[in-house]
């Protein structure tokens, strides 16, 4: 499955979207749409309040979920 938008910006709908089919928990679409904006795996954590290792664990999982190989793909 393929979620592609021409929109920049990241909604609540997306969000949605992204949760219902590929099954990401709360924190997986938290952790999604940080990197979405900042692409930067230290600031996340920083932001919010976790690790380095849980945040690298958590987009780990995205990519699962969602079968992409690479976080660009994501």
């Amino acid at each position: 499955m393929a979620v592609r938008s021409l929109e920049v910006e990241w909604t609540a709908k997306l969000e949605a979207v992204l949760s219902g089919a590929f099954g990401l928990t709360d924190a997986e679409c938290r952790v999604a749409r940080a990197l979405f904006l900042t692409r930067d795996t230290a600031e996340i954590a920083a932001r919010r309040g976790a690790s380095i290792h849980t945040v690298r664990a958590q987009m780990k999982s995205i990519q699962a979920k969602t079968e992409v190989s690479t976080q660009v793909d994501l």
